[in-house]
């Protein structure tokens, strides 16, 4: 009984069993609510997007009919939501067109980047409407006036502590030019015979002297200028309630934009304990991960610690990480070798060809340094039309019970669409949606990581859960429901094909392979007995043995 006690993990949490945590964290609307790759540098603007973008309703009738006033875009769900809202969610009312149709809910944000295309000669035209009618969107009298407090919210929890921002003392013309894109300083020389005074005076109204400032300086004024959290209080909070609950965990950035050389600056002031809202100045808390009194050390220091992720076809044997650098100057396969084997940059560089090893690299990495930070292959995700099997991959290992990775993307959508391609390092499996949703990957929703400070601790407690759940049944020699699900769809899926193909036989191959092998035993007990009534006899026998007709059932979904 002891050995069986020892050994049986039945009823105990990962958190009990020790589990280590790698929590795999995107960059863009999951922890940092900017985003670069769509120019949106201010996070007012950025927290409108995200608004919009969860605010759904009706276009009626087109999103090309009304350019001035965009009225033809109505509020119907009541609720901000990530991800398209089912329309049993709506008002019976509103379920339904004028005509009967079911109704197809549209975001806000898509009907704008529908109505003011951004691929256009009046591009900067659009642009400018679109962020005019961002801002006003959940505003009074704006088509979503019902999210005015929530926005107010938003905004309140991402502004920086008062100490802070006193501390910063950013001039308040600085919150405009950020919000308007426009350059936040001069880096040019001063041309011969300005007028020094007028410099003068124009230095000190911005603040500080501009040819004074330094990179670190510019790094602060981007990060910080707008008064507001660039990397968001729910991450870092996430990081001090794991330190308290004493687990042992990993962080690795992800993402396939360009924000990383920032995202690890400001991670490493705030491992030392430099960072403006956790320097312990100004009645903000000191926070430090930099191995100070046995902390853990989650700095980025170590060239290791920064990776290239290719994926140059859907195969895992064609997935390669180019370890110890963040300047990807080619997408090409045989360009990368020739960049490891002749620039001086790349000479120090891991170039880990097989999936097996990229595996067992970022797992020693992490155990070694607990941080990694790595730029995902866009590129070649986009070329093959953004498909899952070419997104960011999370390798894992199902059988690794004392290991939970764990995935944050806002773009974690349905089955194919997720940005998350998981494999198992081991068998090799596509791991299904259904199995590792809210279990290996977690859908962000923007809003909430905002709003709610324990946004995702408490996404890692369901996620643990639903792995805990999983290790039973798999202890117990249970299926996993998901598989169930995703095996009765396939069934579902086949009988569907055979009824469809069943229809599409002429009549004599259709008779062939469902009536008349029946029909022609019936015909030869008629012609043995030479009963009274034959047609009645006959259709008596087929009603009898209506069991042995091989007739698929009818698809509900289908119309014939």
């Amino acid at each position: 009984l002891k050995m069986q006690n020892q050994n049986s993990n039945s009823g105990v949490s990962g958190q009990q069993r020790g589990r280590r945590l790698v929590l795999h964290f995107d960059i863009n609307n999951t922890i940092l609510m900017k985003d670069t790759s769509k120019n949106l540098k201010s996070v007012q603007i950025n927290v409108a997007r995200i608004i919009a973008k969860s605010s759904w309703g009706r276009v009626t009738p087109s999103a090309e009919s009304d350019h001035n006033q965009g009225g033809n875009w109505a509020l119907l769900h009541d609720q901000l939501a990530w991800t398209k809202p089912d329309i049993s969610l709506l008002k019976e009312k509103d379920r339904e067109t004028e005509s009967g149709d079911p109704v197809e809910l549209v975001s806000y944000m898509d009907y704008l980047n529908e109505a003011y295309p951004l691929d256009r000669g009046n591009a900067e035209q659009n642009q400018a409407i679109i962020t005019d009618r961002l801002l006003s969107f959940a505003r009074a009298g704006g088509l979503a006036s019902k999210f005015k407090n929530i926005s107010e919210k938003m905004l309140k929890a991402l502004n920086l502590p008062k100490g802070a921002k006193e501390e910063l003392n950013y001039p308040p013309e600085l919150v405009e030019k950020i919000q308007k894109g426009e350059p936040l300083w001069d880096d040019k020389k001063k041309q011969a015979g300005e007028d020094e005074d007028e410099d003068a005076e124009q230095e000190e109204n911005a603040g500080a002297g501009e040819a004074e400032l330094t990179e670190e300086q510019k790094l602060m004024m981007q990060m910080f200028g707008e008064g507001k959290y660039h990397l968001i209080p729910a991450f870092f909070r996430t990081l001090i309630q794991l330190k308290k609950q004493k687990r042992e965990f990993a962080v690795v950035y992800r993402t396939f934009g360009k924000d990383l050389d920032h995202v690890i600056w400001e991670f490493n002031q705030f491992c030392c304990g430099n960072h403006p809202c956790y320097s312990g100045r100004n009645g903000t808390p000191l926070i430090r991960f930099d191995g100070y009194k046995l902390t853990k050390d989650l700095r980025i220091r170590d060239p290791l610690q920064k990776g290239l992720f290719f994926r140059f076809s859907n195969e895992l044997s064609d997935a390669k990480l180019l370890q110890g650098t963040l300047n990807r100057k080619t997408n090409d396969y045989d360009e990368v070798q020739d960049l490891i084997n002749n620039e001086d940059e790349f000479e120090d560089c891991n170039f880990i060809q097989d999936h097996i090893q990229i595996y067992q690299s970022l797992q020693e990495t992490l155990k070694k340094f607990s941080t990694v930070a790595i730029q995902d292959d866009y590129q070649n995700w986009k070329e093959n039309d953004h498909h899952r099997e070419v997104a960011k991959l999370l390798l894992v290992d199902q059988a690794d019970y004392s290991t939970q990775h764990i995935f944050f993307d806002d773009n974690a959508d349905q089955d194919e669409d997720c940005i998350v391609d998981v494999r198992d390092a081991i068998t090799k499996e596509i791991v299904p949606y259904q199995k590792f949703i809210n279990r290996y990957v977690i859908k962000v929703e923007p809003h909430r990581a905002i709003l709610e400070p324990d946004y995702f601790i408490k996404m890692i407690e369901v996620a643990e859960q639903n792995r805990d759940e999983e290790i039973e049944r798999v202890e117990a020699g249970m299926d996993d429901p998901a598989v169930q699900q995703d095996d009765k769809q396939e069934m579902e899926v086949a009988e569907d094909n055979e009824w469809q193909r069943l229809q599409e036989l002429p009549n004599e191959e259709y008779l062939m392979k469902t009536v008349l092998p029946v029909l022609y035993q019936g015909m030869k007990i008629v012609d043995q007995q030479r009963p009274v009534a034959p047609l009645e006899y006959l259709a008596l026998y087929l009603l009898k043995h209506q069991d042995q007709i091989k007739l698929p059932v009818k698809p509900v979904n289908s119309y014939q």
